[in-house]
């Protein structure tokens, strides 16, 4: 590679926590579910993120991502909640008398980098959420199960 161009291979593995805005229990919806699912995959696509888990709450969301080197967290970040808005938005108008301003996500996000030792207890705990908060309902299990 002597042209002076270097080649980027690998990625950033890190479990992404994102909350609605006012923590709004809008994530029980199929269709604010679907349309995510969508945009997420819009997003995979398009930039080379890949959420290898995804597991929602009524009020928040867990995926564990690779992040292609050269791109960061935060621009990885940036992408999934906007794209993600859009289409939710698309899908569910009556949200934007919730959302007048316009943003569907909170400011607010956490990242947390994973390594493979603590990888297999980083899926456990995004794939136990609904137990982790509580979340006896049925729907919302299922729910959850179609992004499996």
């Amino acid at each position: 590679m002597s042209s002076g161009t270097s080649v980027k291979k690998g990625y950033i593995r890190a479990q992404l926590v994102f909350v609605p805005k006012c923590r709004f229990r809008v994530l029980k919806n199929p269709r604010t579910l679907a349309a995510c699912k969508a945009a997420f995959d819009e997003v995979q696509q398009n930039h080379g993120i890949v959420l290898s888990e995804v597991n929602f709450a009524v009020n928040h969301m867990h995926s564990l991502a690779d992040i292609p080197l050269g791109m960061s967290a935060e621009k990885a970040v940036q992408l999934l909640k906007g794209v993600s808005a859009r289409r939710i938005f698309q899908a569910v108008p009556n949200l934007r008398k919730r959302y007048p301003r316009g943003s569907f996500w909170s400011g607010y996000y956490h990242c947390t980098s994973t390594g493979p030792q603590n990888e297999e207890a980083v899926v456990a705990y995004i794939r136990s959420q609904q137990e982790h908060h509580g979340i006896a309902d049925e729907k919302q299990k299922k729910l959850t199960a179609f992004f499996n």
